[in-house]
């Protein structure tokens, strides 16, 4: 309790953080790695994709690892560098009923930085793009930003991907008798004035 009051007190993002807020590597002109939408120049680009976890009757459900190159890059800023931040997805779960089972199914979609472009399943896979819970016949499609949906990611703080990457990798993941995939894919390419 005494941590969470301290961490309130001393970090006040209701002061600084909002909707216009870019997360960003702390910096000496940003020593709480925060920059305004004033501080950079952006541009928010959508590309259709394609990933998806497949269909699985088995226990343990289904994973697939793709690879994704953003078709979009520093030149539309005119620039050899850029940062990636404000990755929103548009994606689908569609679960069906379990024989016999009450539970609930989960989907998620992740993506990681690689450092071989041949290998997506060596990333580290910490960072959600879509994740829902399913339960017997239902499909939902949605707007993700993380585990947020739709109007929620429109206020969301856009967070910071990291400098832009050739390639990234996308983990998609379904439970038994349910698949995820995601179509469609906005995010925002910056530089700093």
């Amino acid at each position: 309790m005494i941590l969470l009051i301290f961490a309130i007190v001393l970090i006040r993002p209701w002061e600084r953080w909002n909707a216009n807020t870019l997360f960003v590597p702390r910096t000496e002109s940003s020593p709480d790695g925060a920059w305004t939408k004033q501080d950079v120049e952006c541009t928010t680009v959508e590309e259709h994709v394609l990933w998806s976890s497949g269909y699985n009757f088995l226990p343990e459900g289904s994973t697939n690892y793709q690879i994704w190159y953003p078709k979009y890059n520093c030149s539309e800023l005119n620039s050899p560098n850029c940062f990636l931040t404000g990755l929103k997805v548009k994606s689908r779960f569609i679960s069906q009923p379990i024989p016999d089972d009450k539970s609930e199914g989960i989907g998620f979609v992740q993506i990681s930085e690689l450092d071989n472009c041949s290998s997506p399943q060596t990333g580290e896979y910490s960072r959600f793009l879509a994740y829902e819970k399913a339960r017997g016949e239902e499909i939902k499609q949605e707007r993700y930003c993380g585990s947020k949906k739709g109007i929620e990611c429109e206020s969301e703080i856009a967070p910071y991907i990291g400098e832009l990457n050739n390639c990234y990798g996308i983990k998609s993941h379904a439970s038994q008798y349910m698949l995820t995939d995601v179509f469609e894919v906005n995010y925002t390419l910056c530089i700093r004035k």
